[in-house]
């Protein structure tokens, strides 16, 4: 820089001495570098910088021209003054151009960072876009990654945050888009009577949506209504002779049911259920009011798991009036129960009992566990064996029990099945989803009593009786099965029926074909594919009074030829398909020559028992 630019810059004239103004010089360039400290931004700290660089470099132009100056003038100072004056001068311009390079250092530095901030805006604003884009688009795999490169840049940020919301309901909202288009095209098919069509449509969903519950209840939805489609064939037929063709079909045998050999390889001995535990501290004898004087055994709380490892182990070892408590688990049956415990879960929704249906029944209670007692437990099939011989999954055979608070479902045959003279009390409970009757009593002596339960979606009856057993229910709801709600037909047995409700069963609300006593009092059979109510003449001296048939669609109630009207006055019929009452009806008529599918052909009623000698292995005779 020459001494006129450096003049021009400090705004000093040609003719102006410089010295005269050095001090208000220096001073000047203080307002200059507190411009550059406090810059609002990078670009014009850069410009404040550059100005005071030059105002630095002009100073020191002008300080060097006067010390040059001064050197050449005769001297006035001793020598030692006169040796260091170039030396001031060139500390001075050093000095002041340090700070000038200082001042770059900062100004570039601010500038990278300014400039590394300004990307990564930028870098985040195209990612956003980039992510909003992805998510329009549906392409969930992509807008996760571009989400989580914004996590990378930015951690904690909102923007992420809100990213992975928008995937996760978007998903959520394909999915349910996807599966109503679907489940919805499956509806209308099955409403046109289109099954094949209806069950490609629910289909779909399955294969991109596994287990989807609306594609799910579609197909078995479909299932029925293929079969109630099939058995509606008979419906354009003479009721009476449709009657007549399910009333007089033979009853089927219970024959050993040769399904079940691999049990016998168990190796459970009776004896081993009258021994002691040695890890219960109870005492067997306790003393009262003097030695000799004795009560029986404790009773005993058995946990599982706890004092045993499964439930088999328990009841190997339980006796009379022991209560074992099983834990929230699903545990692996069959149980066999020869004593009279009490077994209780943890509630049908925590403790599960299941086998496999080639096994034998989940649970069987022999003829010695009289006053049984099961709460709180479900009992299921963990598949459905074809055949005509199934176990049920819950059997009385000879003992008594009660069940509360118990589900019985998904049984290969029976959902519980009483026989051999078997009683059960059954209360709070559920038979659903059962490949034969929800409930059933069988055999002379056998009697079921079920209360304030459900029967529901069972592929025969809700609940059934035969072969002189005995029924008492009431308060109870069949509704959906595939044949009737109930079925009476216990030869000179009693069946006492009251406050049942009957409802959308493919057959008939209540069909009592047979019973020696009893009442039919107070029940309501609404909405049933054939109709409400059918009395026979071999039940005419069973009072059937105040019941409600209505919306039916068949006549309300069905009386067969030689019952008199009178009797059945006090029942109310009303919105009934066709006939009110349909009586003097012909229920021994010839079967018809409707043509039915193969798919509505009854499957015979089958053993429901297993090998004698597979029961004696367990203790039950």
């Amino acid at each position: 820089m020459t001494l006129p630019e450096a003049r021009k810059i400090l705004g000093l004239a040609a003719d102006v001495d410089p010295r005269s103004h050095l001090a208000n010089l220096k001073k000047a360039r203080e307002p200059l570098a507190a411009k550059v400290r406090t810059s609002p931004n990078p670009s014009l700290a850069a410009h404040d910088q550059q100005r005071l660089t030059e105002f630095d470099q002009a100073l020191a132009v002008v300080q060097q021209h006067l010390e040059t100056a001064e050197g050449s003038k005769p001297a006035t100072v001793n020598s030692t003054t006169d040796k260091r004056a170039p030396t001031r001068a060139f500390a001075t311009t050093a000095l002041l151009f340090g700070v000038a390079a200082a001042g770059l250092t900062w100004v570039y530095f601010q500038n990278e960072q300014a400039k590394t901030q300004q990307q990564r805006r930028l870098r985040l604003e195209s990612l956003e876009k980039q992510g909003s884009l992805r998510v329009e688009n549906r392409c969930w795999q992509e807008a996760t990654q571009t989400f989580a490169e914004i996590e990378r840049l930015a951690p904690g940020s909102e923007l992420a945050q809100h990213g992975r919301q928008l995937i996760e309901s978007g998903m959520i909202e394909e999915q349910t888009q996807f599966s109503a288009c679907w489940t919805g095209q499956a509806s209308a098919e099955l409403e046109a009577g289109r099954f094949d069509p209806a069950a490609a449509a629910a289909q779909k969903v399955l294969e991109k949506f596994p287990n989807n519950p609306d594609a799910t209840r579609l197909l078995q939805q479909i299932a029925v209504a293929q079969l109630d489609f099939a058995r509606s064939l008979k419906t354009a037929a003479i009721p009476a002779k449709i009657l007549a063709d399910s009333l007089n079909e033979p009853k089927p045998k219970l024959p050993p049911n040769d399904a079940t050999t691999a049990l016998e390889k168990s190796t459970a001995e009776p004896a081993q259920a009258a021994e002691p535990l040695p890890q219960v501290a109870a005492p067997h004898d306790l003393e009262v009011a003097g030695p000799s004087v004795k009560l029986p055994s404790a009773i005993r709380t058995l946990h599982v798991p706890g004092d045993f490892a499964t439930p088999e182990e328990a009841l190997a070892n339980a006796r009379d009036h022991d209560r074992i408590v099983l834990g929230a688990a699903t545990w692996k049956g069959p149980l066999w129960i020869n004593t009279a415990v009490e077994l209780e879960g943890a509630g049908f929704a925590e403790t599960r009992v299941e086998c496999s249906p080639e096994l034998g029944s989940a649970i069987t209670l022999g003829p010695d566990a009289k006053g049984a007692r099961i709460s709180g437990i479900s009992f299921r099939h963990e598949s459905f064996a074809v055949g005509s011989e199934r176990f049920s999954v819950a059997l009385i055979r000879g003992g008594s029990a009660t069940f509360v608070d118990c589900r019985f479902s998904e049984a290969s045959g029976h959902g519980l099945a009483v026989i051999e003279g078997g009683q059960a009390i059954v209360s709070r409970s559920r038979f659903a989803d059962n490949g034969w009757d929800g409930a059933a009593a069988i055999g002379q002596g056998s009697k079921l009593e079920v209360r304030d339960s459900e029967s529901l979606h069972n592929f025969e009856h809700g609940i059934e009786s035969w072969d002189q057993a005995t029924v008492v229910l009431s308060n109870n709801r069949c509704e959906g099965n595939h044949r009737n709600g109930i079925h009476v037909d216990n030869g000179l047995a009693p069946a006492n029926i009251e406050g049942n409700q009957l409802i959308a069963n493919c057959e008939f609300g209540l069909v009592l074909d047979h019973a020696g006593s009893g009442k039919i009092f107070g029940n309501t059979a609404r909405a049933n594919l054939l109709g409400g109510f059918v009395i026979r003449a071999t039940a005419a001296n069973i009072e059937v009074a105040r019941n409600q048939a209505t919306l039916n669609q068949g006549p309300g109630l069905i009386l067969e030829k030689g019952l008199e009207l009178a009797p059945y006055a006090t029942n109310s019929l009303s919105a009934n398909s066709g006939q009110q009452i349909l009586a003097g009806t012909d229920l021994n008529a010839a079967p018809t020559d409707t043509p039915v599918p193969a798919a509505t052909e009854k499957i015979p009623r089958a053993s429901i028992i297993a090998e004698p000698s597979t029961l004696e292995s367990h203790g039950i005779q």
